[in-house]
C-alpha cells in the first residue's frame, strides 16, 4: 500500500483535475505548481503536515481564496438535533441536514487521527456546519472530481481501493451510468476495502463521486489508493483487514505503520 513502489497499493496523488470557476478565482503558488494560464494544477496536501499552498475554497471564511485551478468539490450532510443515528453513508445525504456551501479540495488524503482533531481543510480550519460549529461525529461528505494518471504513472489495468473509518462508497460515471467501484459503507475502524479494476490510458478523465461518513468517535481516516495490476497480479492481503493502528500511529501525527508502508 505504500506510496512509492507501482506494484503495491499507492495514494492517488492526482485524484482530480475538475477545473474550477466557482467564485474562487485564481492563487499563484510556485509548490502548488499553479499557473495563469488555465493549465491543471495538482497539490501534494496531507492534512497532518502545514497548508502547502491555499489552492482549496474554504466557504466557511470570509476570505475567499484566490487563484483556484483545480481539485475535488465537496458537499456535506449532517445528522441534525435529534435525528437518528445512521450506519450508512447515503442515509447521511437522504435524511440528515444538507449544506448550503460547498467545499474544494485539492485532494483526498486523511490518515488515521483522532475524531476530535475533526476533518481539515487545506486553509487551516476544519469542516463546520452552517451554525459555524465544527464537526467531530455524525457528518458525510461527497467529493466529485475527475480522476486521471499522474505524469509518472503508466498507461493499463488499475485496482481501485479505498482506506476509510467510517464508510465509503465510490462510483465511476460511465457514460449515462453509474459503476459502483467499491463499497466500504458501514460504522468500521480504519479499513482496507478493495474494488474494481479500471483500465486508464494517459487521455482517461474519469467522471468520479466518493461519498465518506463519520459515525461515533474516536477516529476519522479517508484515503484512495490504487495499485497497477496485470492478469497475473495476486489478491491483495491487506483486503478486508481493519484496525485503527494498523495503518497509521494515531498518537504519532499519523505516522505510516508497516501495513501502510508494505
Amino acid at each position: 500500500m505504500g506510496r512509492i513502489r507501482c506494484h503495491h497499493m499507492q495514494a492517488i496523488a492526482c485524484i482530480s483535475v475538475m477545473t474550477l470557476s466557482l467564485g474562487c478565482s485564481t492563487y499563484n503558488n510556485e509548490s502548488s505548481g499553479g499557473n495563469s494560464s488555465g493549465a491543471l494544477a495538482t497539490s501534494p496536501f496531507d492534512i497532518n503536515k502545514n497548508p502547502l499552498n491555499k489552492i482549496v475554497c474554504d466557504p466557511f471564511e470570509n476570505a475567499p481564496v484566490e487563484n483556484l485551478q483545480s481539485g475535488v468539490k465537496a458537499y456535506l450532510s449532517y445528522r441534525g438535533v435529534n435525528q437518528d443515528r445512521w450506519y450508512t453513508v447515503d442515509e447521511y445525504f437522504n435524511k440528515g441536514q444538507s449544506s448550503d456551501k460547498s467545499m474544494f479540495f485539492s485532494e483526498i488524503n486523511v490518515p488515521t487521527r483522532l475524531f476530535n482533531l475533526g476533518f481539515p481543510l487545506e486553509t487551516g480550519g476544519l469542516v463546520k456546519n452552517d451554525a459555524g460549529e465544527n464537526l467531530f461525529e455524525y457528518f458525510a461528505l461527497k467529493f466529485e472530481g475527475r480522476l486521471r494518471l499522474g505524469a509518472e504513472d503508466e498507461p493499463g489495468d488499475y485496482e481501485i481501493a479505498i482506506l476509510s473509518d467510517d464508510g465509503t462508497l465510490l462510483n465511476f460515471q460511465e457514460g449515462e451510468s453509474s459503476k459502483l467501484i467499491f463499497n466500504n459503507d458501514g460504522d468500521h475502524p480504519t479499513k482496507f476495502g478493495c474494488g474494481e479494476t479500471v483500465t486508464m490510458t494517459k487521455e482517461s478523465l474519469i467522471p468520479f463521486v466518493l461519498k465518506y461518513y463519520q459515525g461515533p468517535r474516536n477516529h476519522i481516516s479517508v484515503i484512495p489508493m490504487w495499485r497497477k495490476v496485470t492478469a497475473s497480479t495476486s489478491k491483495d492481503p491487506q483486503c478486508g483487514l481493519k484496525g485503527n493502528e494498523m495503518y497509521f500511529d494515531y498518537n504519532n501525527n499519523s505516522k505510516p505503520q508497516k501495513a501502510y508502508k508494505d
